[in-house]
């Protein structure tokens, strides 16, 4: 059986109360006796209890990160910035992967409401299937920051948000690109909710327009999901797009292992890249910046996505009082073949909540 105080207090000739505050490091406790206890403690195989001690101080110093995919580079950015962020606050993490899986993801928002954690960032893929659980949650008041989901289909459900506005980053991609010649523009889009189609859809027909590229029938390639292989689901996509419709000249992949597959089937269609064919990927991991053909990128600066991300989840545990949902929004950076960039200033525009009425 697992060593208790009371088996310490007893081997020491000590108090219960003396045991517990000695280990615990408080202040009354002599800095001697202390020594002696923790010295009976060690031979005898002590070890704190998590659950016993999170009882007790009412938190866990823990916070959770609720991901749909651990093998893509992005979230492994995020959780590596995320971490140093908590731990520097003093939480620790745990990392939870949904596999993109809808019932997965529920469970995964279950979970926080047993107290395994003081708070959430969770990339939440619609809310059709969680709103239940976000607003327990935010009832509990266990924080939640949900990353990147459009919180336009959230309803009245409250909670804190973050994302990256990726808008002016391709922009300034696609007014190079149609500088460069290009003209036909298609946008590789995986299964998610159909008002959330319907939101990329008209955002991408507005700035394509604005761009000076024609929107066809063609400018969106819904991927089949058939299998987990995002590199395979590029790879079948740029196939299928650059054999069925030649005149395609620019591919803008979700993420680095698609714009793999799409590099891949740029070479057995005899597409050069960039030249024939541009790819724009929707991050700046390591795939993209270390692929031998470059690549369009747009930096969703996870260093400063996390950081906030963090800041909101530690404001809430230690605020008073539970006041209206944040909304933070991050800059991206557009990141262009063969030019040198500099720099630019990363920022965060925090949108004012909504006051209560």
């Amino acid at each position: 059986m697992a060593v208790t105080i009371l088996d310490i207090a007893r081997a020491a000739g000590k108090s219960y109360p003396t045991v517990s505050r000695a280990l615990n490091d408080h202040p009354k406790i002599s800095e001697k006796t202390k020594r002696e206890i923790r010295a009976v403690a060690a031979r005898l195989g002590y070890r704190p209890s998590f659950v016993g001690t999170a009882l007790k101080k009412g938190r866990t110093a823990t916070f959770s990160v609720i991901v749909p995919d651990l093998a893509d580079p992005f979230y492994a950015d995020f959780i590596h910035y995320f971490k140093k962020e908590a731990a520097q606050k003093g939480f620790d993490t745990v990392i939870y992967d949904y596999e993109r899986s809808p019932v997965q993801e529920r469970r995964c928002l279950e979970r926080m409401l047993s107290g395994c954690c003081d708070g959430a960032a969770a990339f939440v893929t619609s809310f059709r299937h969680t709103r239940d659980l976000v607003d327990a949650l935010w009832n509990a008041h266990i924080p939640l920051t949900a990353i990147g989901t459009p919180h336009l289909f959230a309803g009245t459900a409250r909670y804190d948000w973050c994302t990256v506005d990726t808008s002016p980053s391709l922009r300034e991609i696609l007014r190079h690109l149609k500088r460069q010649g290009k003209s036909h523009f298609v946008r590789l889009l995986p299964a998610c909710p159909e008002e959330i189609n319907t939101l990329i859809v008209t955002s991408l027909r507005e700035l394509l327009a604005e761009c000076g590229f024609a929107f066809s029938s063609h400018s969106i390639h819904p991927l089949r999901m058939q299998s987990s292989d995002q590199a395979m689901e590029g790879l079948s996509a740029g196939l299928e797009l650059l054999e069925k419709y030649p005149e395609t000249d620019v591919i803008h992949a979700l993420n680095g292992f698609q714009a793999c597959g799409v590099l891949l089937a740029a070479h057995r269609c005899g597409r050069s890249v960039p030249d024939d064919l541009a790819v724009i990927v929707n991050d700046d991991t390591w795939i993209g910046r270390f692929s031998i053909s470059p690549l369009y990128r747009i930096d969703q600066n996870p260093e400063l996505l996390a950081g906030e991300t963090v800041r909101n989840l530690v404001d809430r545990c230690r605020a008073g009082t539970w006041e209206a949902p944040r909304r933070s929004v991050i800059e991206s950076r557009a990141v262009l073949p063969r030019e040198a960039h500099s720099e630019s200033r990363k920022t965060i525009r925090r949108v004012h909540p909504e006051r209560k009425k």
